[in-house]
């Protein structure tokens, strides 16, 4: 009488396929970092941060903008 609704495979199989292996590499090395102690995420922080600073200069002006209309 009542149609029931068709469930779809959800299963994590089509997960394991190489394209998704970086996606995984990147969620362990986050799960990694989540057990670190907070001072040592603060300095990898820190590093990463000003490294972007440096590499990006069109991210930094971009930034830089934003927040003197925000600020004025």
């Amino acid at each position: 009488m009542t149609d029931q609704p068709t469930t779809e495979n959800t299963s994590t199989g089509e997960f394991l396929h190489p394209r998704y292996w970086a996606t995984w590499v990147g969620i362990g090395a986050l799960r990694l970092l989540s057990l670190l102690p907070i001072r040592i995420l603060f300095s990898i922080g820190k590093v990463l941060g000003k490294g972007l600073h440096l590499i990006l200069p069109g991210r930094r002006r971009i930034a830089t903008i934003n927040i003197q209309r925000c600020f004025p």
